[in-house]
């Protein structure tokens, strides 16, 4: 592919794609280099901010959560990020859930609290959107209370707000505790609807995560959020969803998972492997829905031999870019990409791909 480097002036907010320029650290630098669209760009909606529980990560970052302009637009521009596409901060709805008291024991109150929040939600996100129209999109906040209201929701974001698909923070939770993964057949309504659409869902790890005891255990409590239960919750998730026929039953259903993958990359071999010794070789998809189905992005993630493997089992056509803002720092995303990139010997072509060109075919951009 021939490839035309434009550098632009530091001021020029105008994303160009088929320029290649990103802005350096310096004022007046500019770095030369691929556009990149990132797709795990963290915000809390205005609505959002009373519903949102206790965390370590909100204490740090929540004036960053609610910046929408100046400071946002500044870190996009030291990290190279020309779009972001922005998302309500975790739980988002999925934490209106059963184990909310307010709500009472009925499910009723929950899924309309579920539906009117993320209305409300996204059409907040829909402003905060239209004020940079070329540095933002965004991802639906769905209602999973109702699979029905999800895929409405789903549908009139991206026909009529523009969305360029949805996120899903895990899975909600009944009264007694236990997760819905949404393997129930009433969920094919949203599946089917996403691919109608033909817009992906990312699949994103919430903070309420379903009780263990093992975070039970001395020192292991702090191991339940982003250094290990985030992950391990979200690729259960994914493999419900495979060993459950979603994927079977929907071939052209896309879903997007962050942190390189959450874990399924490294462990479909063996998943798959083990399903056929325990005698369940018609459950052994594992590996087919990684590569049929699923997109991974290298959100807070900056591991070159985890990089490297993620290429060998997804390829470059699946591998998307994300800082996870304002959870991570995109500069350091930019710097570690630029030599991971370097480091596993990828062709022009295949940085282009990863940085925008799959986010663009993905999501319509």
């Amino acid at each position: 592919m021939r490839i035309v480097a434009i550098v632009q002036l530091i001021g020029d907010k105008v994303t160009n794609f088929n320029s290649i320029r990103s802005i350096g650290d310096q004022p007046g630098q500019v770095k030369v280099g691929f556009p990149v669209i990132a797709l795990e760009e963290h915000l809390i909606v205005p609505d959002q901010e009373d519903y949102l529980g206790p965390s370590y990560a909100l204490d740090q970052k929540r004036d960053l959560l609610l910046d929408y302009g100046d400071q946002r637009l500044a870190d996009m521009d030291a990290g190279g990020i020309d779009v972001a596409v922005l998302s309500a901060f975790s739980d988002g709805v999925q934490g209106i859930d059963m184990t909310d008291s307010d709500l009472g024991d009925d499910a009723e109150p929950r899924v309309t609290a579920q539906v009117d929040f993320a209305i409300k939600w996204n059409n907040q996100l829909r402003d905060i959107v239209a004020s940079q129209p070329e540095r933002y999109r965004g991802f639906a906040a769905l209602p999973m209370a109702s699979p029905a209201d999800a895929a409405d929701e789903l549908r009139r974001c991206v026909q009529d707000l523009g969305f360029v698909g949805a996120l899903i923070n895990g899975e909600d939770t009944a009264s007694d505790g236990s997760p819905n993964f949404y393997i129930d057949r009433s969920y094919d309504v949203l599946w089917a609807t996403c691919v109608e659409l033909n817009r992906p869902i990312y699949l994103h790890p919430r903070m309420k995560a379903t009780p263990d005891p093992f975070y039970e255990v001395d020192n292991c409590e702090v191991l339940r959020t982003s250094p290990w239960g985030f992950h391990e919750n979200i690729a259960r998730l994914g493999m419900a969803l495979t060993v459950n026929g979603v994927f079977s039953r929907f071939p052209d259903l896309k879903v997007i998972l962050g942190h390189m993958g959450e874990l399924l990359p490294f462990w479909a071999w063996r998943i798959d492997h083990r399903l056929r010794l325990e005698g369940r070789p018609e459950l052994a998809m594992m590996q087919e829905v990684l590569a049929q189905n699923i997109y991974v992005t290298i959100s807070g993630f900056n591991s070159t031999p985890a990089f490297r493997h993620v290429l060998e089992v997804m390829g470059t056509d699946r591998v998307l870019c994300a800082s996870d803002y304002p959870m991570e720092d995109p500069i350091a995303m930019r710097d570690w990409l630029d030599e991971a990139t370097t480091a596993v010997g990828l062709n022009a072509s295949d940085i282009e791909a990863i940085r925008h060109g799959n986010a663009k075919a993905l999501l319509g951009i």
